[in-house]
């Protein structure tokens, strides 16, 4: 199926991201114990799935390949994906 890489790198481009994004908080909140982190980790991770949920279930859910193509040329535009 060609929406897998295309899914792929859709998530694996968002929990980069989102891993970047914990670093520089928690860099600027060195007060914070390890519970405190794992939530924050946990929080962010929950965000980016929820997030994401519907655009992939919109992919994985199409039967139409002249839809799923452009669902997927969308993705990618919309998210920066290379081709």
């Amino acid at each position: 199926m060609e929406a897998v890489p295309v899914i792929t790198q859709l998530s694996t481009s968002m929990e980069e991201i989102r891993k970047r994004e914990v670093e520089k908080a928690l860099s600027r909140l060195p007060h914070l114990k390890n519970g405190q982190r794992q939530i924050l980790d946990a929080m962010t991770n929950a965000m980016i799935k929820k997030i994401l949920h519907h655009p992939i279930t919109k992919i994985k859910g199409s039967d139409d390949p002249k839809d799923l193509k452009e669902l997927l040329r969308a993705t990618r535009e919309l998210f920066g994906l290379k081709e």
